[in-house]
């Protein structure tokens, strides 16, 4: 019998998801990207950009926003792990 293969989410890709609601689909980040500056604007480089545990974050699904430490599914563990909580 062959096991049926999980979806890849946000969350077991990742490790990150919504500290406030679960969500791990509607998770925007604040990216670092290069640019060629020229006369008439910019011309962005998307296949070169970056970001880390500090940028900002946002869930749109209900809004919340943080760092990206804060969606990490480690760091919430831990949260409340030190709050007496249940991991």
């Amino acid at each position: 019998m062959s096991r049926k293969k999980r979806p890849e989410t946000v969350a077991s890709v990742w490790g990150l998801r919504c500290p406030h609601c679960g969500a791990d689909d509607q998770l925007q980040i604040q990216l670092t990207t290069w640019a060629l500056l020229t006369p008439g604007g910019t011309i962005a480089d998307s296949h070169h950009h970056d970001w880390h545990d500090r940028s900002q974050s946002e869930c749109l699904a209900c809004d919340h926003t943080g760092i990206v430490a804060d969606f990490m599914i480690d760091h919430q563990r831990r949260a409340r792990r030190a709050k007496g909580g249940p991991s």
